[in-house]
């Protein structure tokens, strides 16, 4: 009994987890939560949504709000169901950190050791890079360029939208690098596909076998499991996006053998369950932990947002964990105040759709008791400017239009709504608001990016924490 408790005390003392947040909520704040929560569905038109928060891995707030099918009205319970998505690569990246505990893998090592007939442009390519979207594989949506060059039986198995892991596999590896590997973040989902592939060779079981049976099963998590498009899931919500504003079917038909990217489905319960395991050593050690919630040094020596399977977001002493999926969903860990918030909609991105889903979970976290990090309009810039209070709509929409990131090609959009001006990166999206200096603030970030115009020009300058960061050119005003 002593040995337990010391384990316990150098655990939390590992993770530095001082508790600021309540134990319970009360009813007050929780009331809170539901308004603000029922107000952002309406603005943002998410048809369902189901949220759980948990301090120190247990649940003082789940409530299900809105529906989970508006075809036949059925409401959205605890117990519903909802596809994670990208939420998905922290497990694929949990069961990497087994393996490695296990003696398997290390994640230094390159990928062509684990990987047959490996191309020789991922020579240099590792696990870790695998791990952290640092590889040089493509930026989502532009991988697998293989299935371009496949014989007609093949595309015929592609238009059945069946991917086997042999299919997936040979249009992964005709992929060209977009960059070195260790040079840049660049988010892949080819990546989180070829982990997928090297757990399965490793462990010599089938991907989701061994998602399952070593963590699925060991933390209870029964009301999870990884697609299966044929079976017939109770109590799974059906998804919805937006269509020139009006809500529709978003159609995620695709089978993959292999879904390590993006296969988990699950409930708020479930995901809370999880981050309770984390807090112990049952699935994964501490200095595995450790491991994954640190940003990748790129080969710059400057760190990267990204750990494995987790966004990392640091600011002064204070540290959040989090991850989103594309079809609405949030998991958002408040590693400070042993606080997680986890928010499932069925309202994903599809193609060039407005889709506000996500960030909820944010002002959530802050309503619970935990600790404020995220840039808000009360915010001062480096430099010691401030938002202005009164937002002025017209010199806002100059913005509005699509851009190109200058060097990478990578296209980004920037929306007025609602009397707001949006900036979307794929299926991220945040709100820009002006500055008494004639910059626009990013808000929901923890770090300062600040854009301004490039005078005379049709470009718009980014600034990270005061440097010149990426630059953008508008390919067509809307």
């Amino acid at each position: 009994m002593r040995s337990y408790y010391v384990v316990l005390v150098l655990f939390l003392s590992f993770l530095a987890f001082p508790s600021s947040a309540q134990e319970v909520l009360n009813e007050a704040k929780s009331a809170e939560i539901d308004a603000y929560v029922r107000e952002e569905m309406k603005e943002r038109q998410i048809p369902g949504l189901a949220l759980a928060v948990v301090q120190n891995g247990k649940i003082i707030k789940e409530k299900g709000y809105g529906l989970a099918d508006i075809q036949h009205q059925v409401p959205v319970e605890t117990n519903t169901v909802f596809e994670l998505a990208s939420i998905t690569k922290q497990f694929t990246a949990s069961a990497i950190m087994i393996l490695q505990q296990e003696g398997k893998l290390d994640v230094d090592d390159k990928i062509g050791l684990y990987l047959d007939d490996a191309p020789e442009n991922w020579n240099e390519v590792s696990i870790r890079h695998l791990l952290t979207h640092t590889s040089g594989l493509p930026v989502i949506g532009r991988g697998f360029s293989g299935y371009d060059k496949m014989s007609r039986e093949d595309l015929l198995k592609l238009s059945r939208v069946n991917f086997t892991k042999e299919l997936a596999y040979t249009g992964a590896k005709s992929d060209t690098l977009v960059q070195p590997p260790g040079e840049k973040y660049v988010y892949s989902d080819v990546a989180f596909f070829l982990l997928g592939v090297i757990v399965q060779n490793v462990s010599g079981m089938p991907y989701r076998d061994f998602i399952q049976e070593r963590i699925f099963d060991p933390v209870g998590m029964s009301e999870t499991y990884i697609l299966d498009q044929v079976k017939i899931h109770p109590n799974e919500a059906r998804g919805y996006t937006l269509r020139d504003g009006e809500l529709v079917n978003i159609r995620r038909i695709w089978e993959y053998e292999i879904p390590s990217h993006y296969g988990v489905f699950s409930t708020v319960g479930d995901l809370a369950k999880w981050d309770k395991a984390l807090y112990s050593e049952e699935i994964l050690t501490n200095k595995s932990k450790e491991q994954m919630w640190q940003p990748m040094m790129r080969n710059n020596g400057i760190p990267s947002p990204y750990g494995f399977g987790w966004t990392i977001w640091l600011r002064e002493d204070k540290k959040i964990i989090d991850h989103t999926g594309i079809t609405g969903t949030q998991i958002t860990r408040f590693l400070n105040d042993s606080l997680t918030v986890i928010v499932l909609t069925n309202l994903g991105q599809r193609g060039n759709s407005n889709v506000r889903s996500w960030g909820l979970s944010s002002k959530i976290g802050d309503m619970a008791g935990a600790s404020r990090i995220y840039i808000d309009n009360e915010y001062t810039t480096l430099t010691g400017a401030k938002v202005l209070k009164n937002q002025p709509g017209k010199k806002l929409k100059e913005l509005v239009g699509d851009y190109k990131m200058s060097g990478s090609g990578a296209e980004r959009k920037i929306y007025f709504e609602n009397e707001k001006l949006f900036y979307k990166n794929g299926d991220g999206i945040n709100q820009l608001v002006a500055l008494d200096n004639d910059q626009y603030l990013m808000l929901g970030t923890t770090d300062e990016w600040l854009l301004e115009k490039v005078p005379g020009e049709n470009k718009l300058q980014w600034r990270y924490k005061g440097q010149k960061s990426g630059m953008m050119e508008k390919t067509e005003n809307k």
